[in-house]
């Protein structure tokens, strides 16, 4: 139906059912507490980067081999080490935990900054590779066989929805998996990114928030961006 369908009206019922489910996941006011949701969208998110690798050697996308998908992406996107470490800080401002870094420090059993900065160095290293690694091989995939346009046109929004095809053309089972998976990934991440807001509140008002203060901002939160987010 056209009221849930691929567009911008269809979308606004999906993002609403959305910020409602996300609305009770963002309550807990400590970081501890989103630890299991953490653990599961971490196993989550390595399947992804694992499904964008296999689909990538078992040739399911454009390149035809490969060799020729490094090569094509060597040329058409200029792949090199130089480019992996310019993209690094963008990774890392973009994709990163910065603004929980207080709260995580205020949570560790031993708080000092030999600790602080190991647990940065550890997560920082493990997410850039993570991360690399989806981009290489998800754009290796294609590189070969597809124009400039169209690799931009697939990469442009989301990696997974890119046209990955099985040998008699159905898309693989692995992809519909994933899609579901980052639906669940993004679910659990947004505590972390509504949490670090209730703590800007609570440091401006000088005050903690009650339980029922707690439940009222961060539905404000989540359906004030909801509001934004539509709007746009």
């Amino acid at each position: 139906p056209s009221w849930c369908d691929d567009s911008f009206t269809g979308q606004i019922p999906w993002a609403c059912v959305f910020t409602l489910v996300i609305s009770f996941v963002c309550l807990p006011r400590k970081i501890s507490s989103l630890r299991f949701a953490s653990a599961f969208s971490i196993m989550l998110s390595l399947y992804v980067v694992l499904v964008i690798m296999c689909e990538c050697f078992m040739l399911r996308g454009t390149s035809k081999s490969l060799a020729a998908g490094f090569k094509a992406g060597h040329e058409k996107a200029q792949l090199s080490l130089s480019g992996i470490a310019s993209s690094l800080p963008l990774i890392i401002f973009s994709y990163m935990y910065q603004i929980n870094i207080p709260q995580i420090y205020q949570e560790l059993e031993v708080k000092s900054l030999g600790n602080a900065k190991k647990l940065l160095f550890t997560g920082t290293s493990m997410a850039a590779v993570v991360y690399i690694c989806a981009g290489i091989f998800g754009y290796v995939t294609f590189a070969d066989g597809s124009t400039v346009k169209q690799l931009d046109s697939y990469f442009s929004d989301n990696v997974l929805a890119a046209p990955y095809q099985m040998p008699d053309g159905t898309t693989p089972i692995p992809i519909y998996i994933a899609l579901f998976g980052m639906m669940i990934v993004v679910v659990f991440a947004a505590p972390f990114c509504v949490l670090p807001t209730k703590d800007s509140i609570e440091e401006v008002r000088n005050k903690k928030l009650s339980n029922t203060e707690n439940i009222v901002v961060t539905f404000l939160v989540c359906w004030l961006t909801c509001g934004i987010s539509c709007g746009f």
